[in-house]
């Protein structure tokens, strides 16, 4: 009987293929231990058999409706549309007068549980009267346009030149320009599920040119006993200073369902005396509503 001497070298390379192939089939048991872990799974039965499967669900995050921020800044234009009583009682405010140029407004708002409430910062021109611009043979004002929009030329001086065979009667343009001032107060709006929203908003003017109160002509036959001084005269401090104003808020463009728009435009009528109404219309738009 002859011995054989066994190759040491084949018997190596049969225990390394034996080794690799168990860690190749305990790495397969491994993988569908741990999709069988993480993957969300269900059974149904079916004909009498279970069958188990697997549900994926895809989270779209950018639908996702998030809350109202508790605090938004607001920025805005807008134009005032005033129609002063028209020399009530022989006078008429001069800072009452409508203007053609817009304002300028910057507004915090706060959300509350009974709606939306915030403080404001407007900035205008009325007009300012320059006094060294009075004609010393004025004998009133008058004005022309009765609109809500008033120009410079559309309040006039009524002057009596002196002539050497009689006084001329004559106008004037009114030495009027545009002035500054700062309008500062508070709003509350009232959130609903309708298009526009409840507005409420006071306000008092902080800066702002001197208010004139104006008078009309008076009975031509007492002109020669009139001078420039009685033609014109300062209003209260408090004169016109104050408004108040009602009107709604309606969102602009679109925005995620649950939310508001980060554009606003606002309609409100508004009175500052007895005297003195008209109505404003601003457009507003927010940087930090998104």
């Amino acid at each position: 009987m002859e011995w054989r001497n066994v190759d040491t070298s084949i018997l190596c390379l049969r225990e390394l293929l034996c080794f690799m192939g168990f860690l190749f089939a305990s790495a397969g048991v491994s993988a569908i231990d741990h999709w069988d872990c993480v993957s969300p799974r269900d059974t149904l039965e079916v004909d009498g058999a279970r069958v188990a499967y697997a549900a994926f669900v895809e989270v779209d995050t950018m639908t996702v409706v998030s809350l109202d921020p508790h605090v938004d800044w607001w920025f805005g234009v807008g134009l005032d549309l005033s129609w002063p009583s028209t020399f009530g009682e022989g006078e008429l405010s001069l800072i009452s007068m409508g203007t053609t140029r817009p304002a300028f407004r910057v507004e915090r708002r706060h959300a509350g549980k009974q709606g939306r409430w915030g403080i404001h910062c407007t900035y205008h021109q009325p007009w300012m009267l320059s006094e060294e611009g009075i004609s010393r043979d004025i004998k009133g004002w008058i004005l022309d346009n009765q609109g809500g929009l008033s120009a410079p030329s559309d309040l006039r001086q009524v002057v009596l030149t002196p002539d050497s065979l009689a006084f001329e009667r004559d106008t004037l343009m009114a030495p009027i320009s545009a002035g500054h001032a700062l309008r500062v107060g508070g709003s509350w709006e009232r959130v609903s599920a309708t298009k526009w929203h409840l507005w409420l908003a006071a306000s008092i003017s902080v800066i702002r040119p001197t208010a004139w109160l104006l008078s009309s002509p008076s009975d031509p036959t007492s002109w020669r006993g009139v001078v420039a001084e009685d033609t014109y005269a300062k209003a209260s401090w408090l004169g016109g200073r104050c408004r108040l104003e009602l009107g709604g808020i309606s969102d602009i463009g679109k925005s995620h369902p649950g939310r508001r728009s980060a554009s606003q435009l606002r309609v409100s009528m508004f009175v500052e005396s007895l005297q003195s109404w008209g109505g404003r219309v601003i457009l507003m738009v927010s940087p930090t509503r998104r």
